[in-house]
């Protein structure tokens, strides 16, 4: 017999923020409006485990995972930054070249007082990768 598999662990953002600096604070909360405000109708959940805010365009069931192929990112609170991880990123076009990463899909891009956030070109980013993610 099979062992069941253990539940995700869904947490909220003050959950996630818990003891990260002002800074991380103020970053996160940047980055998430940004994506908010480019795919205003994303459905996202906090996972504990991967310390993400996850996006997806797929309807997300309650106490159930989002579909990873849905998902077009994350945001990731970081010990001294905030990274915002794009799961097919090696396909967006990135003309200002904010994408970090020489993986086969995953790219990022990171937040962090020498790296200040870039709104628009960002923005752009996540509208890319959730129009990819949708298909």
């Amino acid at each position: 017999m099979l062992a069941a598999k253990p539940k995700t662990k869904i947490g909220t953002l003050a959950d996630l923020l818990k003891g990260r600096s002002p800074d991380v604070r103020k970053w996160t909360q940047a980055v998430l409006k940004v994506v908010r405000s480019a795919v205003s109708k994303a459905n996202e959940r906090v996972y504990m485990g991967w310390r993400v805010v996850a996006f997806s365009t797929a309807k997300i069931e309650p106490d159930k995972p989002a579909a990873m192929s849905k998902m077009f990112c994350g945001v990731c609170p970081l010990k001294d930054s905030v990274g915002i991880y794009f799961h097919a990123g090696a396909k967006l076009p990135d003309p200002e070249g904010l994408l970090e990463g020489s993986g086969k899909g995953m790219r990022a891009v990171k937040i962090n007082s020498k790296k200040p956030l870039r709104a628009a070109p960002l923005k752009k980013l996540v509208q890319a990768a959730a129009k990819l993610a949708a298909r």
